[in-house]
């Protein structure tokens, strides 16, 4: 299995575990026409994304660069079963491995990200409304 498939299968099962956990309408990614709930707890990209809205995603794989500004899907350091969907703010370091990520919504970013933890790339959105 290539790295590319291992990361689709884990973010499947991580997204279907979130699922069962939550009672909340979640984002759906859209990778390869399988959908994958993510928990909708806050508003914090409400400017642009809401509940029930579907995530377009691509996989992020170590060789692929990152840009500042895009949105990505990533796993809570310590927590790998919390995605969080935020927008990229800066890489603090000249390799980009470690990030700051923050809501649309929301004043401060949030905790540094490894480059590890970055599971998706969002590539656009279809909204419910």
């Amino acid at each position: 299995m290539d790295k590319s498939s291992a990361l689709v299968l884990v973010g499947l099962a991580l997204s279907l575990f979130l699922a069962l956990l939550t009672h909340e309408q979640p984002y759906t990614l859209a990778y390869e026409d399988v959908p994958m709930g993510v928990r909708c707890g806050s508003d914090s990209m409400g400017l642009i994304l809401s509940c029930g809205d579907t995530l377009l995603t691509e996989p992020m794989l170590s060789i692929d660069k990152l840009r500042v500004g895009q949105i990505y899907v990533y796993a809570k350091q310590g927590n790998s079963s919390s995605l969080i969907v935020h927008r990229l703010i800066a890489c603090l370091d000249k390799t980009c491995d470690r990030l700051l990520f923050k809501g649309d919504n929301v004043a401060v970013a949030d905790a540094v990200v490894m480059r590890s933890d970055v599971l998706y790339h969002v590539v656009g959105v279809k909204y419910v409304n």
